[in-house]
């Protein structure tokens, strides 16, 4: 009888004990998932989502840019050079080098330095490619050559300085997607650098001679150009299909449907296409 009325006394004990050690005993956590999301896309593409790589093609874009009005009358730098201590070498370059260089236009009102880019449809990339050599950013005398410059994939950036004088070359890059660029350059030298796209232009700018501008494009694909002394330009290699075209001036900025650009139906062979400038 004794026996009996202990273990009953022990069983609430037991149970006590038994919570008492739930309670204490550590939880292991669930495992959490390490995985990376990819960027959404510009399209509005879900994180994760892939696109649709569109190929190189054999279809070619030949176009020509016009003025669509008066272009205002370029200053001169001449003045200025002139007093400069390195008037001497900025004065021996051509008429060309002597002007302001926003608004450069050539025969039958072409005009300079639009640079000429595709976008794809929303969901898709262009397959980036590889372009071949330097794109040259020269300074012979005191201004940059050329004013508007595109950098494509497996392109660096080759500034060189062709003058006798040294040049203080700094890039204004977005810091999100490049390194900055500051470094003098001595007479006759060159330095490279490596750009990734962004989506916004480079201003090149010298320390040494405050006038000195030039503009950079660093795009993420082949189908891209800026036009030449009499606005023209050729983009080579594309893709039959519906895309944007994106047009930029310095002066007005996007001018062809704004910075998504205007749809554009891209042909086997060859597509012309002809844009005009807004001056005012």
């Amino acid at each position: 009888m004794q026996r009996a009325m202990t273990a009953l006394l022990m069983i609430p004990v037991l149970a006590f004990l038994a919570g008492v050690t739930g309670c204490g005993k550590e939880d292991k956590p669930k495992p959490v998932s390490t995985g990376k999301l990819a960027p959404a896309d510009g399209g509005g593409q879900a994180a994760g989502g892939k696109k649709t790589m569109i190929k190189p093609g054999t279809a070619k874009i030949v176009g020509r840019v016009v003025l669509g009005g008066q272009a205002p009358t370029a200053a001169s730098l001449e003045p200025t050079m002139k007093e400069h201590k390195d008037q001497a070498v900025c004065l021996a370059g051509s008429p060309h080098e002597k002007i302001e260089q926003t608004w450069l236009t050539g025969k039958g009102n072409g005009v300079e330095n639009v640079a000429i880019w595709l976008n794809p449809p929303a969901g898709s990339a262009f397959e980036p490619g590889q372009a071949k050599g330097d794109a040259v950013l020269d300074q012979p005398h005191c201004v940059y050559i050329p004013h508007v410059l595109v950098v494509k994939p497996g392109q660096k950036l080759l500034i060189k300085n062709g003058a006798p004088v040294a040049h203080n070359t700094k890039l204004d890059v977005d810091q999100l997607s490049n390194k900055p660029f500051g470094q003098t350059i001595p007479p006759k030298g060159s330095a490279t650098h490596e750009l990734n796209p962004q989506s916004n232009v480079i201003t090149v700018t010298c320390d040494f001679h405050g006038w000195m501008k030039a503009k950079i494009w660093a795009v993420p694909h082949q189908y891209a150009a800026v036009t030449d002394e009499h606005g023209n330009f050729v983009i080579e290699n594309v893709p039959e299909g519906d895309f944007a075209l994106v047009a930029w001036h310095e002066g007005p900025g996007f001018f062809h449907g704004g910075k998504k650009g205007t749809k554009t139906t891209i042909k086997a062979g060859e597509n012309k296409l002809d844009l005009k400038v807004p001056t005012d």
